[in-house]
């Protein structure tokens, strides 16, 4: 299929039902439900005028532009520059966007349900105590926040940990931040510092309500736009068959600027319902208004709602809290109709048969090939077995994951004709599993989620290519940090043998600078990887990649 700016938005709009962006909706949802329900109280019986809702519209774009942003940037550093930025980086960017911007969704819940202007008028009532104690208060509680949330973790790979090596990212942010006290005058005239701080963050909070109610000044869009970067940041996306093929153009050498074209016009398919939720909430400012006496409540619960989603944004639970909601059927559903319209909209299925289509009850899409076309030489059998060492690693019923030093190999890395970095894990039945000693196997490390569709769809496949090459190739299913329970119930719904690994930290998932669900790395019998494959892998693609190798 040739891929068009149309295709990529349609694809990036049918997306937005599936369970891969659960965790955007309830986030998204209760940040603008938040800020209406604050607009609303601020403006009391008065009706909502024109720029006012004009406004509702333009923050849910300006959120769209920031989630893409995010999206199309790291879409991109994760496939076409990966040498010169390093998965590692990436990882750790990407994490401290989230930890920071978790503070910050925090810091708007309170501002939401009120409590900021409660606390802001309580600490002028003590100016004394703020000339005395503000300081030393502020910079013992900010200062652990700013080397928490600036430290990159250790990689899966990494060797011989310093810990100056994790916190020296910390060091200019919080080098800023001590200048700004000394400079500002917080140490030596503490109490008008304070007062001019406290007067310029109201000033920043409120410009937007006053912009509303006067139509004029600021309108506080940023604060849309920093929604939308940290939302996609905290997000993990599965991979459609459109967006991993706007991927995987980047990542084999493909037009970077035909990928980020392609890949911006999927996001802002995929921010349209987002722009027509926003015009729904916009709708109900009405019925908010006539429950103007509820409105503290209606505040308070709207405000703890976000403080919450920053709270799972802050700490990595986002993504792991909405896929519990996500089940296997929704997911296998969602990815059969992106596949469908799509196919619909290239012009390669009638109209008339996407549902049947999307049921598959109907051969509207060209069949996948059966798995006699993989290589007549190809003997049938089972993954051989692998030597169980055990190790003091074993974590509540083998549920850890241990590092390993990486062979000796200036070349050693993550991408195409790189040699793989070493590692061990433990599979969700105890064994453990180091990637070195495959070697003189072709191997085929698979990350996926129970929550991701393609991935659910192409573990079939999968097992069937395990099956019939036996011990020539060895597959190695990566899962996105869920337990050995969850796993275990998922090889035992689709039928897999193959070992599955966990990764109960995202360790792998960061070393490898995995971003998006599934990806696929084809490694040959010396380690190294000869192929890249983002999103899903059909059982006609996997032929054709093993039999370059047999």
């Amino acid at each position: 299929m040739e891929l068009t700016i149309g295709l990529a938005f349609a694809a990036g709009f049918i997306s937005f039902i599936s369970p891969c962006v659960l965790p955007l909706v309830p986030a998204y949802i209760t940040y603008m439900g938040g800020r209406m329900t604050f607009s609303v109280a601020a403006q009391g019986a008065t009706p909502s005028s024109l720029w006012t809702r004009i406004s509702t519209v333009l923050h849910s774009i300006f959120f769209v532009l920031g989630f893409a942003l995010v999206f199309v940037g790291i879409g991109l550093l994760s496939t076409a520059f990966i040498r010169q930025v390093g998965g590692a980086n990436i990882s750790a960017a990407v994490q401290i966007i989230g930890r920071v911007g978790g503070l910050v969704i925090i810091f708007f819940g309170l501002h939401f349900m009120g409590a900021l202007s409660w606390a802001f008028n309580r600490i002028r009532q003590h100016q004394t105590a703020l000339g005395r104690y503000a300081t030393p208060l502020v910079f013992v509680t900010v200062s652990p926040l700013i080397f928490w949330a600036f430290n990159r973790q250790p990689s899966a790979f990494a060797e011989n940990v310093n810990f100056f090596d994790y916190t020296l990212i910390s060091l200019p942010v919080f080098t800023a931040f001590a200048m700004w006290l000394i400079l500002g005058g917080a140490l030596t005239a503490p109490r008008d510092f304070w007062l001019h701080t406290l007067n310029q963050i109201e000033g920043a909070l409120y410009a937007d309500t006053r912009q509303q109610l006067n139509a004029s000044g600021r309108s506080g869009f940023g604060s849309s736009l920093l929604m939308g970067v940290v939302f996609a940041a905290g997000w993990t996306p599965c991979i459609g068959p459109i967006y991993g093929a706007i991927l995987t153009l980047a990542a084999n050498g493909g037009s970077i600027s035909d990928a980020a074209v392609l890949l911006s016009a999927y996001s802002l398919g995929l921010g349209v319902p987002f722009i027509v939720t926003a015009l729904l909430l916009d709708s109900a400012q009405g019925g908010l208004r006539r429950l103007n006496r509820h409105m503290g409540t209606i505040k308070l619960i709207s405000g703890l709602f976000l403080v919450a989603i920053g709270l799972l944004v802050m700490t990595g639970q986002l993504q792991r809290f909405s896929a519990r909601g996500a089940t296997g059927a929704l997911g296998e559903f969602s990815f059969n109709l992106e596949e469908c319209f799509t196919e619909a909209v290239a012009g390669n299925v009638a109209w008339g048969a996407v549902w049947n289509c999307v049921n598959q009850t109907d051969d509207a899409l060209a069949p996948i090939p059966p798995i006699e076309a993989l290589p007549d030489g190809a003997a049938v059998g089972s993954i051989a077995p692998i030597a169980v060492t055990p190790s003091a690693s074993t974590v509540n019923g083998f549920e850890g994951i241990s590092a390993a030093d990486s062979p000796v190999n200036s070349n050693v890395g993550i991408e195409v004709g790189q040699t793989a970095p070493d590692f061990s894990a433990f599979t969700h039945t105890g064994e453990e599993i180091r990637l070195s000693d495959l070697r003189g196997k072709v191997v085929l490390l698979n990350f996926w989620a129970t929550w991701c569709g393609p991935c659910r769809v192409e573990m079939p496949d999968l097992e069937d290519a395990a099956l019939r090459y036996g011990d020539q190739l060895v597959i190695l299913g990566i899962n996105n940090r869920e337990t050995a329970t969850q796993i275990s119930d998922f090889a035992d719904e689709i039928g897999v043998t193959f070992p599955l690994l966990l990764d109960l930290q995202g360790n792998l998932q960061d070393g490898f600078a995995i971003r998006s669900y599934p990806t696929t790395l084809l490694l040959d019998a010396q380690g190294i990887i000869v192929d890249k494959h983002l999103g899903f892998l059909s059982a006609e693609q996997l032929a054709e990649k093993l039999a370059a190798l047999f």
